[in-house]
Formats: C-alpha cells, structure tokens, sequence
C-alpha cells in the first residue's frame, strides 16, 4: 500500500528556509573566523547583508534569496525595535479616541527614535520584495521572520521562564500586524494610480513622520504625503492623536481578505469597488489638511 505524504504546511518549509539561510552564513569562512570582540549576531547581519549584495544583478535586480538574506540580517533589530516600542506603547496606552495624546518624555522620544532606527530598515526590505515579487505570500514572510528568530535566539529563549514561546507569539503578533499593514499600503497605491500620482519610495526619515506615500494630483495642485491604515479604527485612532498633522491619514477601505491568495495583490473588481470609498477618505483629508 503507498502512503501518501501530508504537504508540509508554511511553517515547515519556512522554517527549512530559515535553517538553510543560517547554515549558509554560519558557515563561511569570515563568520567562523570573526573578531571575538564582534557579537555573533552582528557578524551574521553583516555578512548576511553582504551576501545578499552579491545576489544583486548589476541592474538592480535581486533573487529571492537576497530578499530572504537582507530580512535575516534585520530581524534582530526589527524585534529589539519592537519590543523598545511596545513598551512605550503600555506606557502612554490610551482608549479615548477624541483625547489629547499622552506626551512623551524626552527620553521615550529619544527611545522611540532609535527604536524606529532599528525598524524602519526591517519594513523597507518586505516592502521591496513583495512589491517586486508577485508570488510573495503573506503568511510565509510571517513565518519566515518568527522561524528565523527561533533559531538564531534559541539560546536566549531557553532562558525565559516559558521557554520564550511568550516571546515568539509577540513577534508573530506584531509581523502579522506589521506585514498587513505593508500590503494594505500597497493596496491603496494600486488603487491611486492612475488618478493620482503615487511615490512609494520614501525615505527613512520620512517614514519615521508616519509618511508611506506621496500622493500628487495629476495636474500638480497639491502634493501631500499620506499614511495608509489597514482599518478605519487604527486611521481614526491615528487622527485623534495626531490633530495638527501635516499629512493625510486614510484608511485603504479593503478587509484582508479583499488580497487574493494570501498575497499582495487585488483583483481589477475589487479595486473597482473600494475606489470610490478611498478617493472619499483622502478628499476629506486633503480638506482638513488645506483649511
């Protein structure tokens, strides 16, 4: 009688790829023969990074695998970046939509800045390559990232009183949150374009000031940068805190299930159908924006 296998589920085969981008570093000559005084983790990230430049074609253009070496080399500071943020997030919590920020101190801007720093080159890389590549699924990014953290920091998990699965589920938590986020960016982009001019590619300082996107007329009247939510809660939220803003907050109007196959792209019908909604979102922003 023949056994049929199971299919390995995208946990099993990212967890294989993130072993196998491990091995791969760990195993060249400049990571074995490192400086002592150079933390393992910042060898990895190195040569990692260095590896990935070496898969970038003279145009440009990287393989799959330079994707997956520059998200490995970020990981490390895209969690640490997290969790410095977390922890000012319960600091400052808030549930009142219509009330003032809480302010922060001079020391939780300063540990939000450099928490930002370490996040911020993280999101840029996920949003090159799901943007280049129209296989990139969700899920397997999600599972890439908490896979890799697993192994890479399994010393350190070993050492928290629940075996750091609290740990990972934070990291799982806030990948889902923060890679959602990306494709619902994305999903407004597809659906401006076209109408608007759309400029995606945006510098690191302007992504600290909350800014996507740049979002211009066709005719050139005004020209603002724009920060995409992925539900109409989180723009609103955003809007309270933020009531002397200088760019336009607007929720995509898409569910995460308006994104086809788990991924990062959305069907001509269902663009059709969110547009007239989106176009809404932003008028109303470039009104408050120009009063």
């Amino acid at each position: 009688m023949t056994t049929t296998l199971a299919p390995r589920t995208p946990r099993q085969i990212q967890s294989e790829r993130a072993r196998d981008t491990i091995s791969n570093v760990i195993k060249r000559p400049e990571f074995r023969e490192r400086d002592n005084t150079e933390p393992a983790m910042e060898a990895f990230s190195r040569i990692a990074f260095s590896l990935a430049a070496l898969e970038t074609g003279a145009d440009g253009s990287k393989s799959n695998e330079a994707y997956h070496l520059s998200i490995a080399a970020s990981v490390h500071d895209y969690v640490d970046g997290n969790l410095d943020l977390f922890e000012i997030e319960q600091a400052t919590k808030t549930d009142n939509l219509d009330g003032e920020r809480v302010r922060l101190t001079p020391e939780q801007v300063e540990k939000r800045d450099g928490a930002l720093d370490k996040i911020i080159p993280f999101n840029h890389t996920v949003k090159e390559y799901i943007s280049n590549d129209k296989g990139a699924k969700f899920t397997d990014i999600v599972e890439y990232v908490v896979a890799f953290y697993a192994m890479s920091h399994s010393a350190h998990l070993k050492t928290l009183t629940d075996g750091g699965q609290g740990l990972l589920r934070f990291v799982r938590e806030r990948t889902r949150e923060c890679i959602n986020g990306m494709r619902h960016e994305k999903g407004v982009v597809e659906m401006l374009r076209g109408t608007y001019e759309v400029n995606a590619s945006v510098s690191i300082q302007d992504d600290k000031k909350g800014c996507d996107m740049r979002v211009t007329t066709l005719d050139g009247h005004w020209n603002l940068p724009a920060d995409a939510k992925a539900s109409d809660l989180k723009a609103r939220k955003a809007r309270a805190e933020r009531p002397n803003r200088k760019n336009a907050i607007i929720w995509s109007t898409l569910s995460d299930e308006d994104f086809e196959a788990d991924g990062f792209t959305l069907a001509p019908e269902t663009v059709a159908r969110h547009r007239p909604r989106l176009f809404k979102e932003l008028e109303a922003e470039i009104e408050h924006l120009t009063r």
